[in-house]
């Protein structure tokens, strides 16, 4: 199973499921990342920076959006070009942990 093993980061957090396209996104805090692994594979395909302190990961299927909630104070949103290309778009900011 060592091709399940993260080694780009570490304290992953949160996960969600592209299951159409077989691909596993997981929020990471150490340093914080979102990696988006091929489920067939377990080849890692994207690797980006994102706020720190990710506390939850949204897809959407239908607008290929990912939205992780960030206790650093954003909402970074990213978007799925196609299965193996991903963008970042944007930080939404929110507030700091809980204030």
């Amino acid at each position: 199973m060592d091709k399940w093993k993260l080694t780009v980061a570490r304290a992953n957090f949160p996960m969600v499921l592209d299951a159409a396209n077989h691909r596993l996104f997981i929020g990471c805090r150490h340093p914080s990342k979102l990696l988006v692994l091929n489920l067939d594979t377990g080849q890692l395909i994207a690797d980006l920076d994102t706020d720190s302190d990710v506390d939850d990961i949204f897809y959407d299927p239908k607008s290929s959006n990912i939205y992780l909630s960030c206790g650093g104070g954003y909402v970074d949103f990213f978007v799925q070009q196609d299965t193996n290309s991903y963008k970042f778009i944007e930080q939404i900011r929110t507030c700091v942990g809980r204030e």
